[in-house]
């Protein structure tokens, strides 16, 4: 997604978070991009998830009559957002977007997206793995919950969106990745047992089924007993300091890629799919991760500078909501967020829930 689509969708979302509903035209005028669809088409998507999230189910005519030179558009963003959300009976989660600075607009798609997009139908194979039905869907790529025929057991199956590869060399760059992430070798985090092509020359990477929730979910429902948030961060740090030895970061800690399996209780850090070596630098202006978790190397775009300290920041953040129920630092525009993260030292824990024991409010702040 561009720089500045992405920003001004941040914006839209941030305003939502904070109470307020501005419209979608409000942001399209004197926007500063040239690509004015796709600039509608995400803040189209960004909107009716928003709207869907807050019991508001959007209405496409609504849409068409608002925008009725842009009747293309607005059925694309609807085919790809409400109506697949419909189709899968899944509930999208707005305000905990992954971003990632690369184009994703409709008039970008390639037949591999397509191909992608046609993983839809319970019994289809990828490889030797039969799919059962979808999981989730993410700024990155589709999961599909799948059954290996030969071991006759759940896994689940990662797709990264088409974009993701510009040519051959980006390919065989997601293959090293998903060896990479193989060789982690801990009861904290989600193993990854394959990886292949389709026939299309799609690439998936297959991984155990965690059967459970998200710390996101159980953290909506309400606080954690204080043993509970001690334990989940104790197993994530270690999770996370075993990465680290290999050198390699994560980048996108947050409750959403902490899943609670929900036979045994065991929580495991998953999604490594923004993971990159400490040797291996982004390129020039572009970052990714959840705004909200971001480290302040993240949120200036310094990807050169990030190592494992930008999971332990990101891991503070967490733990301070664990905590208290807030994130530490909050914007009503993605340009305040990233000022309040890079410049700003939050309010002490206990100054928002009196109880927190001093001990882990001095690990968290320090973290």
């Amino acid at each position: 997604m561009d720089r500045v689509i992405d920003q001004i969708c941040d914006e839209l979302e941030l305003a939502w978070q904070n109470g307020s509903r501005p419209t979608i035209e409000s942001f399209l005028e004197d926007a500063p991009t040239t690509d004015r669809n796709g600039l509608l088409y995400h803040l189209v998507r960004l909107e009716t998830a928003l709207r869907q999230a807050a019991g508001d189910p959007p209405d496409l005519s609504d849409y068409l009559r608002r925008f009725p030179a842009d009747a293309s558009v607005i059925q694309s963003a609807f085919d790809d957002g409400v109506l697949a959300n419909q189709s899968t009976g899944r509930k999208s989660d707005p305000l905990d977007v992954t971003t990632d600075h690369t184009s994703d607009s409709p008039e970008n798609r390639s037949s591999l997206e397509e191909t992608v997009a046609s993983i839809d139908s319970p019994g289809e194979m990828i490889g030797r793995y039969r799919i059962k039905r979808l999981l989730g869907e993410g700024a990155f790529g589709s999961v599909w919950l799948g059954f290996d025929e030969e071991l006759q057991r759940g896994v689940a199956i990662k797709v990264p969106k088409a974009e993701r590869f510009r040519g051959p060399q980006d390919a065989e760059a997601y293959l090293a990745e998903a060896r990479t992430v193989a060789s982690l070798d801990h009861p904290h985090i989600v193993p990854v047992y394959d990886v292949g092509r389709t026939e299309e020359g799609s690439i998936y990477v297959v991984s155990k089924y965690i059967e459970g929730d998200t710390l996101a979910d159980h953290m909506a429902r309400g606080r954690l007993p204080l043993d509970q948030i001690i334990k989940l961060l104790t197993t994530s740090a270690l999770a996370l300091h075993h990465a680290h030895g290999l050198r390699l970061i994560h980048r996108d800690i947050k409750p959403a890629n902490i899943l609670v399996e929900e036979r045994t209780g065991t929580h495991y850090v998953a999604d490594f799919g923004l993971a990159i070596r400490e040797e291996d630098h982004l390129r020039a202006g572009r970052m990714a991760g959840t705004p909200a978790y971001m480290s302040p190397e993240q949120a200036r775009g310094e990807g050169h500078r990030l190592d494992g300290r930008s999971d332990v920041f990101a891991l503070g953040v967490m733990m301070y909501e664990l905590l208290t129920g807030k994130r530490p630092f909050r914007g009503s525009t993605a340009n305040e967020l990233f000022h309040n993260i890079i410049s700003v030292e939050p309010p002490p824990p206990c100054s928002v829930e009196s109880d927190i024991p001093e001990e882990l409010q001095r690990i968290c702040l320090k973290a």
